[in-house]
């Protein structure tokens, strides 16, 4: 083993044993993660959304940035097979946990999933397509932040789930 004595000086610690962090101790260095989140715009504007609904009138959703874990609900087959692995991955990243993604609008849901994108891989999509006829192959990038919802007239009815 290498002497450290020679690089750092003696040792000020009585003991060789090493100290171990009191969890108890206000003052001790925290071992939580605070996952950064990010402010989706509503295609709906909440206009669409029932009285009462969480996300009545309001133009904003609150969303934490994708973790390794939520990557693994993108690909897990049972929740893909099952037809669940969106709404899992949006109850999982929408902050509001009163929100329920089954109740979501399809555009506010597209939103939210592009936006959480953007924010894990970048605003740029690249996408290659194959030529059914000769083969060839065409690669062709799309810049997600480029994206614009269109404005969607508010005709006084609300939309509920049925």
């Amino acid at each position: 083993m290498r002497n450290n004595e020679e690089r750092f000086g003696p040792s000020t610690q009585a003991d060789s044993t090493p100290s171990l962090i009191d969890a108890t101790d206000k003052n001790a260095p925290s071992l939580n993660f605070v996952n950064p989140t990010d402010f989706v715009e509503l295609p709906s504007k909440g206009k669409f959304y029932p009285e009462g609904h969480p996300l009545h009138n309001k133009e904003h959703v609150e969303i934490r940035q994708m973790t390794a874990k939520d990557e693994d609900v993108l690909t897990s087959r049972s929740l893909l097979k099952k037809g669940v692995a969106i709404d899992r991955l949006l109850e999982s990243l929408i902050v509001d946990k009163s929100l329920d993604a089954g109740d979501l609008l399809v555009g506010d849901k597209n939103a939210i999933m592009i936006r959480a994108r953007i924010s894990a891989y970048g605003n740029i999509y690249e996408t290659k397509t194959q030529c059914p006829y000769c083969n060839s192959f065409e690669s062709h990038e799309f810049d997600l932040e480029s994206i614009q919802p269109r404005e969607v007239k508010d005709t006084g009815s609300s939309l509920t789930k049925n």
